[in-house]
């Protein structure tokens, strides 16, 4: 099915859908597998009130077992309805998150990263999202502010627990999903979405710079996701084997040798609570 034979039905759905509409993506990165699992998961949960819509998003990269074919989903903003398969995916996605109450979106990662959320912007409505699932981490990628399919979002949230060979990490998306249909009043089951009495917030990291990398570059081991790297230590070294230092004090974010092709990961500032 091609993109608007498939979302101009799922639009014309949602345009007279019970409220509260919570829509859970996945895939939006082909190789990203967990997705699958996860909104295999949803697929037959009916809620108590309101909608829930699940989505496998980017079919073609998921079948080749690639990241995407010709664009980042997640990268080309609200897409182009005229445009690469991927650029009408992120048109008609864009669309729908705009449109629905909450907008999930499903990734994997092969950073050390785990139990942190991402944020496009943090607004009242992003701020009780993040409340429901009290994560242990909230990152407000502003370097990608605008490019990303929460960027449309009315209140948009993605979920970075692990790689896809994780099963605990697969678990806790399910469960904090749960979390959010919980307080969506959408499903009451406390033994399936049960609502943490800690109250503590998250440790917020504002994320506004890539960190680049060129081929032959190696990172450094010492180099730990959201732990403070100060100007001066050895963040890599490069393809002559030079240490290369920081140039100022960062924490990095999704920081990992392969997991993008021309960065290391994104410079972090953490926010005092």
């Amino acid at each position: 099915m091609n993109p608007k034979e498939k979302y101009t039905k799922l639009l014309d759905s949602i345009a007279t859908a019970q409220r509260p509409i919570v829509f859970i993506n996945g895939c939006t990165h082909g190789d990203e597998r967990v997705g699958l699992a996860v909104t295999q998961v949803f697929a037959d949960v009916v809620p108590e009130q309101g909608t829930l819509l699940t989505n496998i998003a980017n079919e073609q990269a998921l079948e080749k077992g690639v990241r995407y074919i010709n664009h980042d989903i997640n990268r080309v903003g609200v897409g182009n309805e005229q445009g690469s398969y991927e650029e009408q995916l992120a048109f008609y996605l864009s669309a729908i998150a705009a449109q629905v109450d909450v907008f999930i979106d499903i990734h994997s990662t092969e950073s050390s990263l785990r139990d942190a959320v991402i944020v496009d912007h943090l607004d009242q409505q992003t701020q009780r999202l993040i409340d429901s699932v009290q994560p242990s981490v909230a990152l407000v990628m502003r370097v990608t502010e605008g490019n990303v399919l929460l960027s449309s979002a009315k209140a948009g949230i993605a979920f970075e627990y692990g790689n896809d060979a994780d099963p605990a990490a697969t678990q806790k998306i399910i469960t904090d999903i749960k979390k959010i249909l919980h307080a969506q009043g959408m499903l009451t089951d406390t033994d399936a979405a049960v609502v943490s009495e800690t109250g503590h917030a998250p440790a917020v990291f504002i994320v506004e710079e890539e960190f680049p990398k060129d081929e032959g570059d190696q990172l450094d081991p010492q180099i730990a996701n959201l732990q403070l790297v100060q100007k001066g230590q050895t963040v890599y070294r490069n393809a002559a084997g030079e240490a290369v230092p920081a140039e100022y004090d960062f924490f990095p974010v999704l920081f990992s040798q392969n997991g993008y092709k021309n960065i290391f990961g994104f410079v972090g500032r953490r926010v005092e609570q």
